[in-house]
């Protein structure tokens, strides 16, 4: 029991005022009188695992409307054995399948507006692990993240086929905004921790044409904001999955969010939500032709 904490109250979630408590050995309350658990999750640095020999990576600044923040990242070939300074803007190989790279760094930002950015660029087929939150406190796990931390990271990666996980509990307005959008070898959905957003457009286009992807992540925010989930699946043709907690109406935030999913799935809805599932069926809400089922938070 000593990776487990109890809160039964919002004001006795401040993890850091607690004397000697790390992120993430906190639970989290989303609502008075809601009792939640959360178990010790290892924070994770980020890695990259090749799944075909000579696969590369790159990170690139694109910069449509000025440079992207300054950041410098660390980088190891032999399980973080020994560390160097990865190179932007080069390509480095991973020469045998199962290779990998492992990528850290401490940055204040990643990126910081929507049209100037840090991309990622990779060759072969490449899985993630880890966490990318790596890339900002060198070590991984819960953190929070400014609006735009990691808008198109990884967007138009055909070589990704695994995400990394996102654990951080608060996002803020654009966060994730077109992160793996047209990742078409995309099978599997990341770990999203997400609990706290902001002004909106937290997970906008995030999937956009993930034509692989079979699975949404669980979406566990109980309050959405506007644009949170834009268009966030729209495209993704073979998406027969989805679980979302949401408790109050779509209302605004869902426009296009399931816009060409597959014709048939599963909608995991919560179980004390204060909408009825068929007044919003359609692109904006509940796919047509899916059927639901409720589950408790």
């Amino acid at each position: 029991m000593k990776h487990l904490l109890k809160f039964d109250k919002h004001e006795e979630y401040h993890a850091e005022e607690v004397s000697g408590l790390v992120k993430p050995n906190v639970s989290f309350c989303v609502k008075e009188k809601h009792t939640h658990y959360k178990k010790y999750r290892r924070p994770k640095v980020l890695k990259f695992v090749a799944e075909q020999a000579g696969s590369t990576v790159k990170l690139e600044k694109i910069s449509y409307e000025g440079p992207p923040p300054n950041i410098s990242l660390q980088y190891s070939t032999d399980e973080g054995v020994s560390w160097g300074e990865f190179p932007i803007g080069t390509a480095v190989t991973i020469p045998t399948v199962g290779g990998s790279i492992m990528l850290k760094g401490v940055n204040n930002r990643f990126t910081d507006q929507l049209q100037s950015y840090h991309h990622f660029v990779m060759t072969g087929r490449i899985a993630a692990e880890g966490d990318i939150t790596s890339l900002l406190n060198g070590i991984g796990g819960d953190y929070p993240l400014k609006s735009y931390e990691f808008c198109r990271a990884f967007s138009n990666c055909a070589a990704l086929t695994t995400p990394p996980d996102l654990p951080s509990v608060k996002v803020d307005y654009y966060t994730y905004a077109s992160m793996f959008s047209y990742c078409t070898s995309l099978s599997k959905p990341p770990e999203l921790g997400a609990r706290l957003i902001s002004e909106g457009g937290e997970f906008a286009h995030m999937f956009i044409r993930c034509t692989a992807l079979t699975k949404s992540p669980d979406i566990m925010v109980e309050t959405l904001e506007n644009r949170t989930l834009e268009e966030m699946f729209s495209g993704c043709t073979n998406l027969s999955y989805i679980k979302v907690m949401n408790v109050e109406p779509f209302s605004y935030s869902a426009k296009g969010w399931v816009k060409g999913v597959s014709p048939t799935g599963t909608f995991v809805m919560n179980k004390d939500a204060e909408w009825d599932p068929e007044e919003y069926r359609g692109v904006n809400g509940v796919p047509q032709g899916w059927t639901v089922v409720t589950e408790e938070i």
